[in-house]
């Protein structure tokens, strides 16, 4: 059934007036067998959006005057395995405050929540408006960041192989931005993006230092040229997040930024990628009995990568090394293989295998006495983190599944 035909008949149930016939209704769903071992033991288990997270998205525009189009996007994440809204996996332990996870943000530590109640659209909610010289959209969206280490990804930052475990894994990265403005233009093969989070919506002085009106604030940048063959791109991040460190010291505000320069080359029979990311974050005040500026994680990634397609299938390789620079030298290594069989061209099979070496066995202390380790972890929508009390382990998973789009 025609996809605009049932967005306008789900209108019309709810009292709804349109003036467009254009409102789409699209998604994927996706869902297979994980057999992963995150420091705990092998646990095989069904998981939604394996390779890329199973979602619904409602989409529509309007043709004002001129060449200006106004548009919204409202995506949600859900999972097929026990029908909740997330856009994780059911079993998925939660990013660790002091670890790499905690640095990378997303909606967590470099954006602030959006208040009381829970996300809706936790994916995509945007408003915009495309002219001639651009477009601008305010709402919870994609970073400019996200955007450059995606287009240089061999799994398009899906999947347990993807080049995301060691480029998305330094301090100051972020997925998403919540309560944010953001400005686009493209010419000639030429992109940029410029994005603002206002931050926290509490106005409360919750820092000790009276400085908590700059919770959650962040902005990024990025650049990127694509003709033909070639892409290449760059981006930037900084962010003012409040660390979730235990209660006793949870009024911290720290500063975290990190940059991405990301490559790709199509040579027809292959496709290879490469990306290099930093991050740092730093503590805000003395709240850790240290001066302004002392380092909590300071960290440098690559990543490469090289995609292989033949007739309906598709075979895909990614290695990368994340460098702790602090003295706990927690450096991990990565590799992983992704495979594809096209069923249609909507559905697709696929296998993917990937495994972390952690050195020094990831058990360096965090900083701050978080009590956690600061190793390394699969970081994917379905994130394998490290052992509450330590990370003498090498995380390993196994996927097996079915991705639809609809």
């Amino acid at each position: 059934m025609n996809k605009k035909i049932i967005a306008l008949a789900i209108a019309s149930l709810s009292g709804a007036a349109f003036a467009q016939s254009n409102v789409t209704i699209s998604g994927i769903a996706d869902v297979g067998i994980e057999v992963g071992n995150s420091g705990y033991g092998s646990k095989t288990r069904v998981q939604s959006g394996q390779s890329a997270g199973s979602r619904i998205a409602f989409k529509g525009s309007e043709k004002i005057d001129g060449n200006m189009e106004a548009f919204f996007n409202l995506e949600a994440g859900y999972m097929l395995d026990n029908g909740q809204s997330s856009n994780n996996g059911s079993l998925t332990q939660p990013a660790l405050a002091a670890g790499p996870a905690a640095a990378v943000g997303g909606s967590g530590a470099n954006v602030a929540a959006t208040g009381s109640g829970s996300y809706l659209f936790n994916r995509t909610a945007v408003l915009g408006l495309k002219t001639s010289v651009g477009a601008f959209m305010i709402g919870r969206q994609y970073s400019p960041m996200f955007a450059i280490k995606c287009a240089h990804d061999t799994s398009a930052c899906g999947g347990a192989a993807s080049m995301g475990n060691t480029v998305g894994m330094v301090a100051g990265y972020a997925d998403r931005l919540d309560n944010a403005m953001s400005y686009m233009v493209e010419m000639n093969g030429f992109s940029g993006a410029l994005a603002y989070s206002s931050g926290s919506e509490n106005n409360q002085t919750t820092f000790a230092g009276g400085v908590g009106e700059k919770d959650g604030k962040a902005w990024g940048m990025n650049l990127k040229y694509a003709n033909g063959p070639v892409s290449v791109g760059w981006a930037y991040h900084n962010a003012r997040p409040k660390t979730s460190l235990p209660a006793a010291i949870a009024t911290i505000e720290d500063s975290a930024k990190a940059w991405l320069l990301g490559g790709s080359y199509d040579f027809s029979m292959a496709k290879v990628y490469a990306n290099y990311s930093a991050g740092k974050l730093e503590n805000g005040n003395f709240a850790l009995g240290g001066a302004n500026g002392t380092r909590l994680s300071d960290r440098r990634a690559w990543a490469l990568g090289v995609s292989m397609p033949f007739g309906a299938h598709s075979v895909r390789f990614n290695l990368g090394k994340n460098d702790d620079r602090l003295t706990t030298d927690a450096d991990f290594s990565f590799w992983g293989v992704h495979y594809e069989y096209a069923m249609s061209k909507r559905t697709a099979f696929y296998g993917i295998y990937a495994a972390v070496n952690n050195a020094n066995r990831g058990t360096a202390a965090a900083p701050a006495g978080a009590g956690m380790s600061v190793g390394s972890a699969l970081a994917t929508n379905l994130l394998v983190t490290s052992p509450a009390q330590g990370g003498n382990y090498d995380p390993t998973a196994l996927q097996l599944g079915v991705r639809h789009s609809f």
